[in-house]
């Protein structure tokens, strides 16, 4: 009876500790997002923006050789231990796009050039977009 007291007591001291000092009372992925919104400018470094957060996903552009045009590849896990190195060697020539999703509404794709300068932002449509109605809008503006 003893032991479980103190067990209760330590966890107590621990979850109050988390919520406390660790920064869950000041979660707010709305507030993140403006931030990141306002930092995110045409001519903005990848690097500047990966290091304010990390996006979850990367696609990158490839050359049509039928078009002549680029096409946007598949969606991939953004790792930096991958795009990093690939970036610094050049091998990004035609662009990509990094994804960040901050909530369930917050999401941004921002394209960059072959240099890794920003050079456009769009907002896919989300499961909010579809539950609030607002997709139809996003669709007109495709």
């Amino acid at each position: 009876m003893k032991a479980l007291l103190i067990t209760f007591v330590v966890v107590g001291a621990l979850v109050f500790a988390l919520v406390k000092f660790g920064g869950v009372m000041d979660f707010d992925p709305a507030k993140q997002a403006g931030e990141f919104r306002a930092l995110a400018t045409p001519g903005t470094d990848w690097s500047v923006l990966v290091d304010k957060a990390k996006p979850q996903e990367i696609m990158t552009y490839h050359a049509d050789k039928e078009l002549g045009g680029l096409e946007l590849g598949m969606a991939m896990k953004y790792r930096p231990d991958v795009f990093e190195p690939q970036i610094a060697e050049g091998k990004y020539t035609d662009g990509f796009v990094l994804r960040w999703v901050f909530g369930a509404g917050d999401v941004y794709d921002l394209a960059f050039d072959g240099d890794g300068k920003l050079t456009g932002a769009s907002e896919p449509i989300t499961t909010k977009d579809l539950l609030d109605g607002s997709a139809v809008e996003k669709m007109k503006d495709m």
